[in-house]
């Protein structure tokens, strides 16, 4: 089991990959902060990178890729990315409960 991404997400990533500035062969590497040593309060960061890093798991829905990091991938299993846009077509990513979110 992986990460999985809703429809919002892969329309999201689809976007932001389609764009002019985007690498070809490029995707969203995903991977966790965090910013106290208990490990609590994760906050996600996403950034668009050329290629996967050796170690990284690729997850791919339609045209929508996403690395996840080797370390990262059993935290992930049981989540789910999702997106908003909001008006001014700033995408936020979250990630949930893959129950929660079907």
């Amino acid at each position: 089991m992986s990460l999985t991404l809703t429809l919002e997400a892969t329309h999201a990533i689809e976007g932001i990959l389609a764009g002019p500035d985007a690498p070809e062969r490029g995707g969203l590497r995903v991977v966790l902060e965090w910013p106290q040593e208990d490990r609590a309060g994760a906050r996600l960061q996403v950034a668009i990178v050329v290629e996967p890093h050796d170690d990284d798991e690729l997850i791919e829905t339609a045209g929508a890729r996403v690395f996840v990091p080797a370390p990262l991938t059993s935290v992930l299993a049981d989540k789910c990315l999702d997106a908003e846009t909001d008006g001014d077509g700033a995408v936020r990513f979250t990630l949930g409960s893959k129950t929660a979110a079907f």
